[in-house]
């Protein structure tokens, strides 16, 4: 009985941080002084990603990181997206998408969208994120970054 509670008390505190996170909004306008600052996209994507990539064999498959690379980089623009209104289509798509997958994956996306807005909520930039081969079976993670208002 007591784990039913701890349970309800957890799942309301999780939905109250959901809410709060969903009101967090994503800064729009650094300067581009402040925005050379920011560390490179692709460190600040594989960061941003540990939350599966620790889940991951090391080292990693190719195809693997392939598939955390994709599910980082919806979880890091679909918020932006979001906050501006822009490709609402997107955003559907991503809504029905996740119906179908499983709860734990489902999961770490929500927590990685929080993240997000919150502790990444200081970087306005949206990521394209690709896995490349170096040679000799290693990979390295290349993203390029952009502002939202270039996409307008």
């Amino acid at each position: 009985m007591a784990s039913r509670k701890a349970q309800k008390a957890k799942a309301v505190r999780v939905q109250r941080a959901r809410r709060a996170a969903r009101d967090a909004r994503i800064v729009e306008d650094l300067s581009i002084e402040e925005i050379r600052k920011l560390p490179k996209m692709s460190e600040t994507i594989l960061e941003f990603a540990e939350p599966i990539t620790s889940q991951m064999p090391d080292p990693p498959r190719r195809k693997d990181m392939e598939s955390a690379m994709l599910l980082a980089q919806v979880a890091w623009n679909l918020p932006l997206f979001q906050q501006h209104g822009v490709d609402a289509e997107l955003a559907a798509q991503w809504e029905a998408l996740a119906l179908g997958l499983p709860p734990v994956v489902d999961d770490v996306m929500a927590v990685m969208m929080e993240r997000r807005r919150t502790v990444y909520g200081h970087d306005p930039r949206i990521a394209t994120v690709e896995v490349r081969d170096k040679g000799e079976g290693e990979i390295s993670v290349y993203a390029e970054a952009r502002l939202l208002s270039g996409l307008k």
